[in-house]
């Protein structure tokens, strides 16, 4: 099955790559993104499940915010760290082959090699896509659409009006109503009342 590995650095936008993966996911298959948290079972080790899913990838998502060439508390960066996972995952990938694709968040800029690691300088040359506040859906649109020209095999799902259900509440004399659509459940109610 195609496998799209999403990549990021703890404590820099890791909120950011599971709502990628959600989207995507939700797009496409949930199935086809790898992300450790999503994926990996309780209690199984990650270091051979984290290798191996970057092997079976077709690409990797690097989610690269502003904080990703930080500092660890001893004053390191956590990137020039060979025992660092989001290092590891990186190298793994452009190793074995696995497309590459640079996620650039909010105001995090294009990376120089002279900034990376040499193992990860590779990176810098890199075409990146980039997801910003102003445009997040547009850029989830493109990132996507470029996804299933990029990876074999990566077909969206099918979408039909009798899965989704339109809700709009608007309680009492509220000035704002809330209307969204409710996949599979016509009881859903944003207040919390069925």
């Amino acid at each position: 099955m195609t496998k799209v590995f999403v990549n990021y650095m703890t404590g820099d936008e890791e909120n950011v790559a599971a709502m990628l993966d959600e989207h995507l996911s939700d797009r496409f298959d949930s199935k086809v993104f790898f992300r450790a948290s999503k994926s990996i079972p309780y209690g199984d080790d990650f270091r051979p499940a984290l290798l191996e899913a970057v092997r079976a990838s077709d690409a990797l998502l690097a989610v690269i915010g502003a904080r990703w060439l930080a500092d660890a508390e001893d004053g390191r960066r956590r990137i020039d760290r060979e025992d660092n996972w989001t290092r590891r995952e990186i190298v793994e990938a452009f190793d074995h082959g696995v497309r590459v694709i640079p996620v650039l968040v909010g105001s995090a800029g294009a990376l120089t090699a002279e900034v990376l690691p040499p193992e990860l300088a590779r990176l810098a040359y890199c075409q990146y896509a980039r997801l910003g506040h102003r445009n997040l859906a547009g850029d989830l649109d493109l990132l996507a659409a470029k996804l299933k020209e990029l990876v074999p095999g990566l077909t969206e799902k099918e979408r039909s009006a009798e899965g989704a259900h339109v809700v709009n509440n608007a309680h009492g004399n509220a000035k704002i109503g809330i209307q969204g659509v409710v996949h599979g459940d016509p009881s859903f109610d944003f207040g919390g009342k069925p």
